[in-house]
């Protein structure tokens, strides 16, 4: 692998560290490293692709422009030396940082680009989609009870006891309340007389 695309992907990283989990690479635990990496090789061979367009070509970065995005994230830190550490923690060397700093921005400024040339979607166009797409729009409906609300009159309450017993025998049999996807709950209100 080419060194720039090393400290490419240890940048990409430590990005994706960062936004997922509060955290750099090398404080995460094997199974999130593992998650990150995959993360950053797909946001790389992605990253590739709109490097080598066409309108890539076409975007210049001023040296001014990358030097004050380098310098307001070093800023960040207390000490230049804090800064350099943190780069070294993520297999990051300045140079390298500034190179993929480089990339990103070129690669924000062809997005830009490219999207500035998209006519904005009108309101009328947003609903031809939705209508001639519905299936996309519509889930199967989903229920989920959380509570039982029993209504009885005053002849019934050999029912209520019936599950208030139930409820006092799960709690006896398995020595703590019932699970909590039972959600046992009762409101009972006596029905009007009719």
């Amino acid at each position: 692998m080419h060194p720039e695309a090393a400290e490419t992907l240890a940048y990409l990283e430590l990005k994706i560290a960062e936004s997922q989990f509060t955290s750099t690479p090398d404080q995460l635990a094997a199974d999130q490293r593992a998650q990150v990496s995959l993360l950053a090789k797909r946001q790389y061979l992605l990253e590739q692709k709109i490097l080598a367009s066409h309108e890539a070509q076409q975007v210049f970065l001023p040296d001014p422009t990358l030097d004050e995005a380098y310098d307001r994230i070093q800023s960040r830190y207390e000490t230049p030396e804090l800064f350099a550490q943190a780069l070294s923690n993520s297999e990051l060397t300045p140079t390298g940082f500034k190179a993929a700093l480089n990339r990103e921005m070129r690669i924000e400024a062809v997005l830009e680009r490219v999207s500035g040339q998209i006519e904005p979607v009108t309101q009328d166009a947003a609903e031809i989609y939705y209508y001639n797409h519905l299936e996309r729009f519509q889930l199967p409906e989903k229920r989920q009870a959380s509570h039982l609300l029993i209504t009885v009159d005053d002849q019934d309450e050999g029912l209520i006891n019936v599950f208030i017993a139930n409820s006092a025998a799960w709690k006896k049999k398995s020595n703590k309340s019932p699970p909590a996807s039972t959600n046992w709950c009762f409101a009972i209100r006596s029905a009007p007389p009719l």
